[in-house]
């Protein structure tokens, strides 16, 4: 390694700093190394302060100078293109962070793993990877960054329309019902309600061909081909159902079998006359029993009392129903009597309705005078 002599440097008599111009001692000078000064004595390198200062074990002996030559000559016996390198290394190293990541089983897995096309990494277990294949149209999708472009990309199209029944389309909320049933058209003809779904009737004007008219929902279901329909009222227990008599039914009232309500615990006893979707109902109103049935039959019976009659008398006699009949066309009464006393008497030989809630009739008695017990029944529909 040569000496270095570039530039020049200011001493001091009796001081020990150097002061360079054009110099750099950083690089080409070492503490130890020889300097032969301005006034050609030799000292040591005893500290380098900069690229323009360093300093010299003893004090300068020459008269002070504030520009002259000298000259730094290598004395440690090492080779210093070595020592440079290693001090730069050095450096380098004393820059890494802290926080760089140490060895560890992962990193090691992942060394150990042989890269190649359209591959990617993936844990097996701890410290274990393994390599799997990414399509382009996986990296594709990955490449999206919102939802519809992602749907887009798989081909799913949401449906258009809460009917839309497209093969392949996307389920919305509300499709066919779904989480919330549809509203029917105002008017619908139920014959004409074949697509499969779930759908409500609130107000409006009330749809044909239903089972009932207050709010209910009405469920269709099977294949479209062959559909069947049930109707339940939003208030109440009660359900209907029916199902179609061909393929693909129509409007016609021919493709369709009649409504008939399911019999359940909830709808056995309901009065079918107040409560959409009752059966059979049983109730003392007034002292009489009313029965009602779903296909319009009411009955009535019950006893009341005649006062005291005379002998051989015949009277007419009014009877008050304590319910109202459709009509007097369809009623049927049916009365006898219980003679109280001799129990002589030709019993009620006139009987006839008088009106929707009334009974006209007639008992004679026989030769002593009593009073009779009248048993009552009463046969009509209330629809």
């Amino acid at each position: 390694m040569g000496w270095y002599r570039a530039g020049t440097v200011a001493v001091t008599n009796g001081s020990t700093a150097v002061i360079g111009t054009g110099t750099a001692f950083i690089a080409n000078a070492r503490v130890g190394d020889g300097f032969r000064g301005p006034d050609g004595a030799w000292y040591e390198i005893n500290n380098i302060a900069s690229d323009t200062a360093l300093s010299i074990a003893t004090n300068y002996l020459g008269p002070s100078l504030g520009s002259g030559i000298y000259a730094v000559m290598p004395v440690q016996g090492y080779n210093k293109d070595s020592a440079d390198q290693l001090r730069a290394a050095t450096k380098v190293i004393a820059t890494i962070p802290e926080t760089k990541q140490d060895k560890n089983n992962n990193l090691t897995a992942l060394s150990s793993l042989v890269g190649a096309a359209d591959r990617l990494p993936y844990f097996t277990g701890a410290g274990a990877l393994s390599l799997a294949v990414i399509t382009n149209k996986a990296r594709a999708l990955l490449a999206r960054s919102d939802i519809a472009g992602m749907q887009a990309e798989l081909a799913l199209v949401p449906a258009t329309s809460l009917t839309d029944r497209t093969a392949g389309r996307l389920l919305i909320p509300g499709w066919l019902g779904l989480g919330d049933a549809l509203p029917i058209t105002p008017g619908q003809d139920y014959n004409t309600l074949t697509q499969p779904g779930e759908y409500f009737y609130g107000s409006g004007t009330a749809p044909t061909n239903a089972p009932i008219v207050p709010a209910h929902l009405i469920s269709v279901k099977g294949r479209g081909l062959y559909p069947y329909q049930e109707v339940r009222p939003i208030y109440g227990n009660a359900l209907w159902q029916r199902s179609a008599k061909v393929a693909n039914p129509t409007a016609a009232a021919a493709d369709w079998n009649g409504w008939v309500p399911y019999v359940t615990g909830f709808n056995m006893t309901n009065d079918p006359q107040s409560d959409a979707g009752g059966v059979i109902s049983s109730a003392v109103v007034s002292g009489f029993r009313v029965e009602k049935f779903a296909n319009g039959t009411m009955c009535v019976t019950g006893k009341v009392a005649l006062a005291s009659q005379a002998a051989n008398s015949f009277g007419y006699q009014t009877l008050t129903l304590p319910v109202t009949f459709l009509n007097t066309a369809n009623m049927m009464p049916g009365l006898t009597c219980n003679a109280q006393s001799t129990g002589d008497s030709y019993g009620v030989v006139f009987q006839r309705a008088a009106s929707t809630s009334s009974i006209l009739y007639a008992v004679r008695n026989g030769a002593t005078a009593q009073a009779f017990e009248i048993n009552v029944s009463v046969r009509g529909t209330w629809k």
